[in-house]
Order: structure tokens, then sequence, then C-alpha cells
């Protein structure tokens, strides 16, 4: 059986000709916790890798969908970002799938991280200085243990 989890966490950036962006750590009590880094300053046109991370605080392995999350990229809708308070528009790719394999998971052990880079600057537009949020906004899917065991 799947299980849901709303994944939320934000940052900020500002500047004129830079942008700068302030890690933002999501500070929880839950078992499965995402966090994410940008770098603090960065070049307006450039392109920018961001970093995710997903913490197993549990006692046992989880198995993830890396659908609608970073660790697949910024290939899917699943990050909220706003430019002087206003939320940019998704810009990236939209894919239709069928019923996930067992490849689709990845095995986050009992205290260990995974953590993916993905480019932010391939699915928004960031070509303009101000102040940045970006924040997951997305449902994680999951499974206890191992997708792959049989």
């Amino acid at each position: 059986m799947s299980n849901y989890r709303s994944l939320s966490n934000s940052f900020i950036a500002s500047t004129k000709e830079l942008s700068e962006i302030d890690y933002g750590l999501l500070i929880s009590r839950s078992i499965l916790v995402a966090s994410i880094e940008c770098p603090p300053t960065y070049i307006v046109k450039a392109t920018i890798a961001c970093r995710f991370h997903l913490k197993n605080n549990g006692k046992q392995d989880y198995s993830v969908l890396k659908w609608s999350t970073p660790l697949e990229g910024a290939t899917s809708d699943c990050l909220t970002v706003t430019r002087n308070g206003k939320k940019l528009e998704y810009d990236g790719i939209y894919r239709k799938r069928s019923v996930p394999g067992p490849d689709q998971y990845l095995t986050v052990g009992a205290g260990q991280t995974l953590s993916s880079t993905f480019q932010v600057s391939d699915a928004f537009d960031l070509t303009k200085a101000g102040v940045y949020s970006i924040a997951v906004d997305t449902y994680l899917e999951y499974v206890v243990g191992s997708a792959t065991s049989k």
C-alpha cells in the first residue's frame, strides 16, 4: 500500500544584479524530511543548480517514488517558485505516465539521506533580479521496505 506525505520547504533569494538564496531547512518531527540547498548568490541568467535532500529519520527503510519530486530533477511541477511574492509559472516537462515499476522507486535506509542535484532554472524563469522563494510542493508516495525486493 502506498502512502502520501506533503513535503514543504523554502528559502529566500534577493538582490539587484545578483540573486541570493538563504538556505532554508525544514525542521520536522516527520519520519521523512525534505530540504533544499541552492547557491547563496548567483548571477542573473546563470544556470541555477539546487540540491534536494530526503532524510529518513525512521527505524526502517522506505522506498519513495521519485516521480513528482526533485529526485528525478526539475522534470515535474513539484516546486513553488515566487519572485517578489508573485508565483512563477512552471515551464518544464509534463509527463504522461502509467503504473510505476520497481525501478521508479529509490530506497532510503533508516537514518540515511537521498540527495539529487537539479537545475531549477530549467523549469522556471529566474532571469530577473529579485527576491525569490523556492519550496518543495508535492506529495511523496512511498512504501515501507524496498520496492525492489521480492
